[in-house]
């Protein structure tokens, strides 16, 4: 008997006119351009950030330290905080309304369980991009891909604030369909796109992100980082060292959901370059000072300072943000056979995997032909780097020529072959 896959691209509580319709009646300002862009002068309680997803709200903490107002949304703080309820996105929405037009920033941080290489044989999304129907995760995954990319990247254009939305290095959220039209420049900004690694602001874990949005100030943040990178390379190698083969890049002391929270010192990275984008003079000269006493403050590789130690107070929800949702989802009772639900995918042609394949640039490759002057030219230079490993290892025996040399290169071995 075939699997029948449940419909696993899920409606959003509410539309963007409908969450719009909302805020007007609320604040009725909102309805013209000009009260969205000076809605400022009509509220009082206005923030520099918004953080959502912000589990231990390290973001939010860098910017409340530099004397900055920010907010945090996260079902694990607030149990009201059900981003897939429509009492939740209208929390999230007045938070945005709240937030200084042409200035603030919305940083969000999606939870990437699903969407990343180590969950791609269970998720199944290398075969299908709306993943397996047969888990809760995965499909969680995709109501928070839509709400992103059909309510909530829109609300916060409209009410001109900019966003940063991180993933891990690996993630797929980046190709759903919804999700794609976005990743482009604003009214606000350019488009901007940068990748660092968690370790170098304090962390357990080499976990590498992506940050991409039309804030400058990701370009800032990844500044920091490389300088950092280059001043103590140490530091990566010892994490490389204490984490154990196959796991180097996700997991850390004392577990993986702890060691891969946000460090302090990345949060008040976001709060500096917040800063230095209202006032950018000598930003290399403040880029270093910065530096210099974030490093003189991390603690030895491989241990998380007190600050960044597990945060009791948050409690342990579900391991997804997206519990209310997942209450709701009702899938087949018995046992599923793995071979069977992968076979139906590859049958299934869903419109979110035609989208994607669409949206990847196609490149033409061209044809080249094989002569006997290309392969006679080929054999001369093989000889020619035949020789000079053989100048460069002298030691080297022809009974360990498929070996590869010590102080040959991995061209010259390949040719040998």
């Amino acid at each position: 008997m075939a699997v029948e896959l449940p419909a696993v691209i899920p409606k959003v509580a509410c539309t963007l006119s409908e969450l719009q319709g909302i805020l007007i009646q609320k604040y009725p300002f909102l309805s013209t351009e000009e009260g969205r862009r000076n809605r400022s002068e009509h509220l009082t309680d206005m923030v520099h950030c918004c953080e959502i997803f912000s589990g231990r709200g390290a973001i939010a903490k860098g910017f409340r330290e530099r004397g900055l107002e920010s907010t945090t949304f996260d079902i694990r703080e607030n149990e009201s905080h059900r981003i897939h309820d429509l009492s939740g996105i209208v929390i999230v929405a007045e938070k945005l309304v709240h937030t200084y037009p042409n200035l603030g920033v919305c940083v969000i941080e999606p939870t990437c369980g699903s969407w990343i290489w180590c969950q791609l044989g269970c998720s199944l999304r290398a075969v299908d991009l709306v993943g397996n129907g047969m888990q809760k995760n995965v499909i969680c995954g995709n109501a928070t891909a839509e709400l992103l990319g059909r309510v909530l990247y829109p609300l916060v254009e409209w009410l001109y604030v900019h966003r940063v939305t991180e993933q891990p290095e690996t993630s797929k959220l980046w190709l759903w369909p919804s999700v794609i039209p976005w990743l482009r420049e604003s009214e606000l900004g350019r488009h901007h796109d940068a990748s660092l690694f968690l370790w170098a602001f304090g962390s357990t874990s080499q976990k590498p992100l992506r940050f991409k949005g039309d804030w400058a100030g990701i370009y800032i943040v990844r500044n920091i980082y490389r300088e950092v990178s280059e001043k103590v390379p140490s530091r990566k190698l010892h994490l490389e060292q204490l984490a154990p083969k196959g796991e180097k890049w996700a997991t850390g002391t004392p577990s993986m959901g702890q060691s891969s929270q946000y460090p302090m010192w990345l949060g008040r990275a976001f709060a500096f370059a917040f800063e230095i984008l209202q006032s950018p003079n000598d930003q290399s000269v403040k880029i270093h000072e910065f530096v210099a006493k974030m490093i003189a403050s991390l603690p030895p590789p491989g241990t998380l300072s007190d600050e960044d130690q597990p945060d009791a107070t948050i409690s342990p929800h579900a391991a997804d943000p997206g519990n209310a949702y997942l209450d709701s989802v009702v899938l087949p009772r018995g046992t599923i056979n793995r071979k069977e639900v992968l076979a139906a995918h590859r049958a299934r042609n869903t419109p979110a995997t035609q989208e994607a394949q669409e949206a990847k640039p196609k490149v033409k490759v061209q044809k080249t032909i094989k002569t006997k002057a290309s392969s006679s030219t080929k054999k001369i230079q093989r000889q020619k780097n035949h020789a000079h490993t053989k100048d460069s290892c002298p030691s080297a025996s022809s009974s360990s020529s498929k070996s590869r040399p010590k102080n040959g290169t991995l061209h010259d071995w390949w040719n040998r072959k």
